[in-house]
């Protein structure tokens, strides 16, 4: 390819030259044409050119130059192209002879170089190797046949403590030895002289190729081998203790077969260890009646888990004995090898259980009957006493019974603190599980001691958070005790200022509420050196403390094991001279939510606008929770002179307070005073007004009717009483159906609530009838009295009642034999409430088990008595409800703008109070309208919240659904500052505004 390539760029270098010669010869034949024309001065034209080339002979010669020259040129251009291609082929093998020869000198290069590095690396390799070898920490020794050391390294010139010269070419035996010695080197284990220790020699021979080398590795194994000695002294050891101890042990293998006992096991089961060696442990030690429990334990620690039970095994003679036993794997490297049972008698320890066990029965029995024995006439004493306390009385008959109570109080205390201490130490105190209300349960106990707030005059308030849950599963009973204790002390310990007590949600689950209650006082504090001590049994902070205010020093220290009991711990924060605040966390269940009714759903008094007056900061934080849970709008002000002025600015900018709940200690103006100017102003005196006072006094209720109170209420105020109150007072007056009922009291929403009811009380001791009856005529209750089983049984079989009072220990028939009997003939559930002056574990069981509904100890405590009642009778669930009117129209459908059956109970089904209330509704829609505009043209996103809030709780009250959906729209609106659809919506609500009272104008006629 490359010739036929030389070949053809010769052709073309001679082909050129040869047409460069032609065109010469060409150019020569025209100049002598062109000359000879010039000298003969003939014109060119074609004719005188051919005339004078045929009469000139010499440009004949002429016409052949360019052949000729064609030829001479192509030659020369054939001699330059050949010159041509034979340099460049010559300058080709000169540059591939230079290629050539540049490769092999950098090969020569690269072999030069990797035998450098060779050499390096091999040098390296002997110095590294000379250096490992002098680094280890064996003596290293190499000779030759003969046995003389050739080498060494620094290890074995450091331990013989000799030069390197010294070592060379001398016998390496004699080396070690001694060259007195004729001892050689052995393999294994060795001694040397001068060498302390055990040494280990390996011996390896060596194959350099020259010659035959021996390497000498001499290993110091001092360590290991005082380690194996004291591993050995060691293992002696714990044999020794596992011989000496006196707990029986055996050891097993994998398979559960015995591999070793110690000499207590031999003792306790009779075998000696060579019987029982390769044998089945559970086959040889336990009974029949034990062996496939046994065998689920050995399964178990086979398993991988350790066992700790109790339970009876067989001995050698056949004889059985109770043992305490434990079984634990025993691992090595996360493997089983074995297992170790421990065997402890416990026969002794079971006998002495059961005798103690006894002392306690017996122990319990004595309690049980003392205390029955002693609360029979403790009832009757403390019964008598409260009656003849509210009837007419001179002061100094009032004295002598007050102290009468008081001790029989302290002394039924004290027998109940006892009696519970005396449960915690048999380990007899448990606890019940039922369903309660916490806010019932709690603000029952806060207003149980409102009189002894009143005595001492103290403020006395409880806060229940809002996220509290209310119904809930537990012991309300125990729950009673501990805050009676705390709110007691609380009391005891504070002489001016208040008691306030909070709960608050501290966990939620999905069935379980832990809460913290706290109950703090501005008492006298407890020094930080004896707030652990109070938790003590019989004890006190302070000695004296119990001469000055009594007390057993039992009450802390039963609450806290109450507290304990309900998975809570206790605590106390105090300052000297400040006040206390005791609290304690407790555990409880939720009941499900399914069919519970929801807090303050009979009337709405959502966007409800009230004004509080009280000195105490705490009050009115209380308050202010209390009816913001409600709904309402609250504003609250410290000093009662600025009531009138806070009245009569509300109203002018036409928010106008509705009611007002004042505090009758107030350090300026009392609440008589205030209540007298707020009546006698021409423009806000139509303002109802509710009383709350800490000193309820006999006459206070006829003294303010007669000034125009609305209500009395005596703190501390339950929030429902305060909710029913407020409902009542606020333009529901009339269902009082009588006319000297203008003020509200809680005797007055009592017997609002009251409904038709039976009860049945059987119990055969006079006092304790006369007592119960008294207390439950008091409450308002009728009853039915019966004197045993026997007449219970038919007094039920006449007729129906809502509740059942059954004394347990009757005569004829008991309490227990009458309840079987009455619920084989009933057929609906009467609720039925033991009341027995036993106290003991187990009593509650007892009743249950008999069909009984829930359990009240005696003597009766009026607040328990209380709060028995209200669970188990039955009663109306709307306090302010009215059997419902004729209606006047038909029932409308939900395309309507309003739900009026819906909307009714809501106004105790006064159809005349509903419509005026509407009337009013739409009035205030034309007035709140324009506002809204303004607000909007304003861009003010807070006002215009404010007024869609205002308008949709107006709303709510009607069953408006098309008018609280389109403000709730314009109340969102505003609370996401995004006004962009408040035109719309306010064209909705006005429409919506005319519908209504179209529909209105209808049915009002």
């Amino acid at each position: 390819m490359i010739q036929e390539f030389k070949q053809a760029s010769i052709r073309r270098e001679t082909s050129g030259y040869a047409l460069i010669g032609s065109l010469v010869g060409v150019l020569l034949l025209l100049s002598g044409v062109i000359l000879d024309m010039l000298m003969q001065r003939l014109p060119f034209t074609v004719v005188n050119i051919s005339h004078v080339v045929r009469t000139q002979p010499l440009h004949w010669y002429l016409a052949t130059t360019p052949f000729a020259l064609a030829g001479l040129a192509g030659w020369i251009g054939y001699k330059q192209a050949r010159i041509k291609v034979l340099s460049e082929g010559l300058e080709q093998i000169v540059i591939e002879k230079t290629a050539n020869y540049a490769k092999l000198i950098d090969t020569l290069e690269l072999e030069i170089r990797e035998r450098a590095r060779l050499e390096e690396i091999i040098s390296r390799g002997k110095k590294e190797w000379e250096a490992t070898f002098d680094s280890l920490f064996d003596l290293l020794v190499i000779t030759d046949a003969e046995g003389r050391v050739v080498r060494c390294n620094q290890t074995a010139i450091h331990a013989l403590n000799r030069t390197f010269q010294q070592i060379i070419s001398q016998d390496i035996h004699q080396v070690f030895f001694g060259e007195q010695t004729s001892k050689k080197i052995q393999p294994g284990e060795n001694q040397f002289p001068g060498l302390p220790g055990w040494y280990h020699v390996g011996v390896y021979p060596v194959n350099t190729g020259a010659e035959l080398r021996t390497l000498y590795l001499i290993r110091d194994r001092t360590f290991e081998k005082e380690a194996v000695l004291e591993i050995d002294k060691q293992k002696r050891y714990f044999q020794a203790l596992v011989d000496a101890s006196p707990v029986a042990i055996v050891m097993l293998d994998a398979t559960h077969q015995v591999v070793s006992c110690n000499p207590a096991f031999e003792k306790l089961f009779g075998y000696s260890q060579a019987e029982i060696v390769r044998t089945n442990l559970d086959e040889l030690v336990t009974t029949y009646a034990e062996r496939s429990e046994a065998e689920k334990l050995t399964q178990t620690v086979l398993a991988g888990g350790a066992v700790h039970t109790f339970g009876v095994r067989r001995r050698k003679d056949g004889g059985t004995i109770e043992v305490e036993l434990l079984g634990v794997p025993v691992m090595i490297e996360q493997e089983m090898v074995g297992v170790l049972g421990l065997y402890h008698d416990i026969t002794e320890l079971i006998r002495a259980r059961h005798e103690a066990e006894q002392a306690a029965r017996v122990k319990s029995e004595f309690l049980a009957n003392m205390s029955h024995e002693i609360r029979t006439p403790m009832n009757g004493v403390l019964g008598m006493l409260q009656l003849m306390l509210n009837s007419p009385l001179t002061d100094e008959q009032r004295d002598y019974l007050d102290t009468a109570h008081a001790s029989a109080e302290a002394l039924l205390g004290l027998l109940n603190d006892i009696l519970d201490f005396s449960k915690v130490e048999a380990g007899q105190l448990e606890l019940e599980k039922i369903d309660f209300d916490l806010r019932t349960t709690v603000e029952g106990v806060v207003f149980s001691f409102a009189k002894r707030a009143e005595e001492k005059a103290l403020e006395l308030a409880c806060l229940i958070t809002y996220d509290t849950p209310a119904r809930l599963s537990g012991d309300p009973g125990r729950l009673r005790q501990i805050l009676t204790n705390l709110i007691g002390n609380a009391l005891k310990f504070a002489e001016k200022g208040e008691v306030v007590i909070r709960v608050f949600l501290q966990e939620m689950t999905e069935k379980t509420a832990t809460l913290k209650f706290a109950v703090s006082d501005t008492g006298i504090g407890i020094p930080e050196n004896r707030q652990a001590a109070i938790f003590e049994r019989f004890s006190q902070a302070d000695p004296s403390t119990t001469r000055k205010f009594g007390g057993s020093g039992l009450g802390l220290a039963i609450s806290r094991q109450l507290v304990s009991l309900m998975h809570g711990t206790m605590g106390v924060e105090s300052e000297v001279g400040q006040g206390s605040t005791f609290w304690f966390t407790a555990t409880f269940g939720v009941q499900p939510q399914e069919g519970s009714p929801a807090p303050f759903s009979q009337v709405d008094l959502s966007g409800v606008r009230i004004l509080i007056v009280d000195d105490s900061a705490t009050n009115r934080a209380i308050l202010t929770k209390m009816l913001g849970r409600m709904g309402c709008e609250v504003e609250s002000i410290a000093i009662a002179e600025e009531t009138i002025p806070t009245l009569i600015t509300q109203k002018t900018q036409g928010r106008p307070v509705e009611l007002v709940l004042l505090d009758m200690q107030t350090p300026e103006d009392d609440a008589e005073q205030t209540l007298e100017k707020i009546k006698a102003h021409p423009f806000v005196g139509e303002t109802p007004t509710i009383v709350l006072t800490s000193l309820g006094q006999r006459g206070d209720v006829p003294r303010l009717r007669e000034k125009g109170c609305e209500g009395y209420l005596v703190k501390p105020v339950r929030q429902q009483q305060l909710y029913e109150a407020i409902v009542t007072v606020l333009g529901q007056k009339e269902i009082l159906n009588r006319e000297d009922s203008a003020i509200v009291t809680q005797h007055t929403l009592l017997e609002l609530r009251r409904p038709n009811l039976r009860i049945l009380l059987a119990e055969d001791n006079p006092v304790n009838q006369k007592l119960t009856v008294a207390l439950l005529t008091k409450f308002g209750y009728p009853v039915d009295t019966v004197e045993n089983g026997a007449q219970a049984v038919a007094a039920v079989r006449q007729g129906q009642y809502n509740l059942i009072l059954m004394d347990v220990q009757m005569p004829v028939m008991d309490g227990f034999e009458a309840t079987l009997q009455i619920r084989a003939l009933e057929s609906h559930h009467t609720p039925i409430l033991a009341m027995t002056a036993n106290a003991m574990k187990g009593d509650r069981e007892k009743c249950l088990a008999a069909g009984m509904d829930d359990y009240l100890s005696k003597p009766i405590r009026v607040d328990e008595f209380q709060e028995k009642l209200k669970r188990w009778v039955r009663v109306q669930s709307d306090p302010v409800t009215l059997p419902p009117e004729p209606t006047k129209y038909q029932p409308v459908d939900e395309t309507l703008p309003f739900d009026v059956e819906m909307a009714l109970p809501r106004f105790a089904n006064n159809q005349k109070l509903f419509f005026d209330l509407l009337y009013e509704f739409l009035h205030q829609v034309d007035i709140k309208l324009p506002e809204v505009y303004a607000a909007y043209e304003k861009q003010d996103a807070q006002a215009v919240f404010q007024l869609g809030h205002y308008i949709k709780g107006m709303a709510g009250n009607f069953s408006t659904k098309r008018m609280i959906n389109l403000t709730l729209a314009l109340e969102t609106a505003g609370k996401e500052s995004d006004l962009t659809r408040v035109p719309e919506l306010l064209d909705g609500i006005r429409a919506e505004r005319n519908r209504i009272q179209h529909l209105y104008e209808q049915l009002a006629q």
